[in-house]
């Protein structure tokens, strides 16, 4: 039988690989509209059709199913949007901007009713970082994933003159990660998806004003 390996080495069928992300996707789900505390784990078996043997197969807690759930998430993320790395694209802001509006689209129903989930990694820190020490340190690396890649995007538009080189590009991606971060908390709390529409359009302001000039 052909297997198939996840991200921590565990070897699983196709079958249980299927098991496996019905359960993720179940879980994650849940965890955005009722939260980590409020979120059992019969809630998840019966949201993802599964048995509880199924569960305890692939999970031995809740805990460990959340830390899987970020790194699922993190890895589907960048594939999912389409975004190309810094290294592969001769248009770097243009690139940012669209990671930045596919996270953000991914945390917001921007059309139709209103559905304001927030940053699945925002709201497990909010929750859950003085609790649990293990999922505090997945959400800091992806927070510092973040913040490198939009680095990457920076560096790559000095590198390509489309850029000025005289600003702090470390201090900037990190201004960037936070005002997202921050808008769509202030939007979850709102209900309503006004400040990180806002908040990317200054940014993309911001970007224009730091272009460098033109010969």
């Amino acid at each position: 039988m052909t297997t198939t390996a996840d991200d921590a080495g565990k070897r699983f069928s196709p079958k249980a690989i299927i098991t496996r992300e019905k359960i993720l996707a179940a879980a994650m789900d849940l965890f955005y509209v009722n939260g980590y505390h409020a979120t059992g784990v019969d809630r998840i078996i019966a949201h993802a059709h599964v048995s509880k043997g199924n569960f305890f197969h692939h999970f031995s807690n809740k805990a460990e199913l959340a830390i899987a759930v970020l790194d699922w998430y993190k890895e589907r993320a960048i594939r999912e949007l389409g975004i190309r790395m810094p290294h592969e694209t001769d248009t770097p802001a243009v690139e940012l901007m669209n990671l930045l509006r596919g996270m953000a689209r991914r945390s917001a129903n921007y059309g139709g009713e209103c559905d304001i989930r927030g940053c699945i990694f925002g709201n497990f820190a909010l929750e859950l970082s003085v609790e649990n020490e293990e999922i505090r340190r997945r959400i800091q690396a992806a927070f510092d994933d973040f913040r490198s890649l939009i680095r990457g995007y920076l560096d790559r538009a000095v590198q390509l003159g489309a850029l000025r080189n005289d600003w702090d590009l470390e201090v900037t991606s990190t201004v960037i990660l936070s005002l997202v971060e921050g808008a769509l908390l202030l939007d979850k709390t709102a209900q309503r998806p006004r400040d990180v529409l806002t908040v990317l359009d200054y940014i993309e302001g911001m970007l224009r004003d730091h272009a460098a000039p033109t010969a």
